[in-house]
């Protein structure tokens, strides 16, 4: 079905982590000729034709308004497609028709996330870890966005058990530092406490850890990058190297150094799915007038 694969190009992509059956899939089975619409939307967004799929999902919305899953293909085809705010539109209206559709607010708060809607956000994974409490370890966007709302201790708390199902995440490590730096005013101490991991085998990830660690200076990971081979492994190393050294300058309250490190990761976010949208709503929130 169409919104398993949407579902799935959405998950490969970055740009969702929630489960990838949506609990929408409970209500019944729309009308055929609502079925053939979706098929169709479904060929054209997998030959590329976006624009056509949307436009196929809108007639699918309007020849059976009262269904939800033709809300639900569109507001996945808005997301893929970066309409945030359409998106949001439609998972509403999936929310409203089925109340067995649990991973919508998945969905739906991450894409208010991109949109720097953060309280309303965090409100929405709140909603989806009380229907779905197995999936509260896995939650790291949570994490973030309490990062984002200064929660910090509540942000430190969300890494910490994020930990206990994902042992060698550097990004965990880090986001659980910087919280923990803000919650106490005390990087040294948050570095004393930072969460032990093994290996991250990503490009520049366990320098970047060693930075957070306090056993290496900026100057030592960012020479390690600058000698990669060119390639997709560097330009992944460049993104999240400008993002968690300017996340590292912040929490050493050097605003100046952190500057023109985020707005680079800003500038390098386009491949680099959720992580991408974490460096734009940072620069729209701290460093846009």
């Amino acid at each position: 079905m169409l919104w398993v694969l949407l579902t799935l190009a959405a998950l490969q992509s970055g740009e969702s982590q929630a489960p990838e059956r949506p609990r929408s899939n409970r209500a019944p089975e729309p009308k055929e000729a609502t079925g053939a619409l979706l098929l169709q939307a479904q060929q054209a967004f997998q030959a590329g034709k976006k624009t056509e799929a949307l436009a196929l999902a809108t007639k699918a919305v309007e020849a059976e308004p009262g269904h939800p899953r033709p809300y639900f293909i569109r507001g996945k085809i808005h997301e893929l497609m970066r309409n945030g705010a359409s998106a949001i539109s439609d998972y509403d209206r999936v929310v409203a028709l089925d109340k067995t559709a649990i991973d919508i607010y998945q969905f739906r708060g991450a894409e208010r996330f991109k949109l720097g809607q953060i309280k309303e956000a965090v409100e929405d994974f709140d909603r989806y870890l009380t229907l779905r409490p197995d999936q509260a370890a896995h939650h790291w966007q949570r994490g973030i966005a309490l990062y984002y709302l200064d929660r910090f201790e509540d942000g430190r708390k969300q890494f910490d058990l994020h930990q206990s199902v994902n042992a060698n995440d550097v990004e965990n490590a880090a986001w659980h530092y910087l919280c923990n730096a803000r919650a106490t005013r005390d990087p040294k101490k948050a570095a004393q406490q930072i969460l032990p991991i093994q290996e991250d085998g990503r490009p520049s990830m366990m320098d970047l850890y060693a930075l957070y660690r306090g056993t290496k200076s900026v100057e030592e990971v960012e020479s390690a990058i600058r000698q990669m081979p060119a390639g997709e492994k560097k330009d992944q190393a460049e993104f999240y190297g400008a993002l968690y050294i300017g996340l590292f300058y912040e929490a050493q309250q050097d605003f100046v150094k952190a500057r023109p490190q985020l707005l680079k990761s800003a500038r390098l976010s386009a491949n680099f799915g959720y992580m991408g949208d974490v460096a734009r709503v940072h620069v729209a929130k701290k460093y846009t007038p």
